[in-house]
């Protein structure tokens, strides 16, 4: 059978991104969402610590940049300026903002490296590899992967102090399995599952 021609194969993953980057931004804003909302309910003194406002800045700012990137694909993909090449750019720019987003928090709790994948922010790396599963192209998802694992794996080299305290180290990793920490995980776990689904019917 005779390949299909290129301008259908362009439509079809300008289609994809266009897709995609409507998924980055629900994805932010629901993420957004079960970010603040259980902490306002739960614990609204605690947002204005300095731990813990520090690390929502870490947080929000990530995902905003996240929404922003998938607004950037839609209007490309919209105004027919999306080219094939983009489609390895914006799961590079996903991948370099979850390495940084990890990189931060071993910065701001002082913990090396090997406490990385410890970190909630490490839980968005299924949702970047769901959006790459709509394009249906096996390099295209073969290369999110390994941006994706590059980026979880490069954290890990990073070194820190770890509190000489035990008491100290246990509330620092008490704190990253507390409720608002654990239902960001659970949402994005669930929102990987949705973006696969949008996958699996197109």
């Amino acid at each position: 059978m005779a390949p299909p021609p290129s301008d259908g194969i362009d439509a079809a993953e300008r289609a994809a991104e266009r897709l995609g980057g409507w998924l980055r931004i629900a994805i932010s804003a629901v993420l957004l969402c079960s970010l603040v909302g259980p902490l306002l309910i739960l614990q609204p003194a605690m947002i204005f610590s300095g731990a813990v406002s520090t690390r929502l800045v870490i947080a929000l700012t990530t995902l905003i940049a996240f929404g922003l990137a998938g607004g950037a694909g839609v209007l490309l993909a919209r105004r027919g300026r999306y080219r094939r090449w983009m489609a390895w750019v914006f799961p590079a720019v996903d991948a370099g903002l979850l390495c940084a987003s990890v990189l931060a928090g071993l910065v701001l709790t002082a913990l090396p490296g090997d406490y990385a994948l410890m970190l909630t922010a490490v839980w968005l790396a299924p949702v970047i590899l769901a959006i790459a599963a709509l394009r249906l192209r096996a390099g295209a998802i073969l290369i999110a992967t390994a941006m994706t694992v590059a980026a979880l794996g490069l954290p890990m080299l990073a070194d820190g102090t770890v509190a000489p305290d035990p008491a100290a180290l246990a509330d620092e990793i008490n704190g990253m399995h507390a409720m608002p920490p654990n239902l960001a995980r659970l949402v994005m776990l669930a929102l990987a599952g949705g973006v696969l689904a949008f996958a699996a019917r197109r």
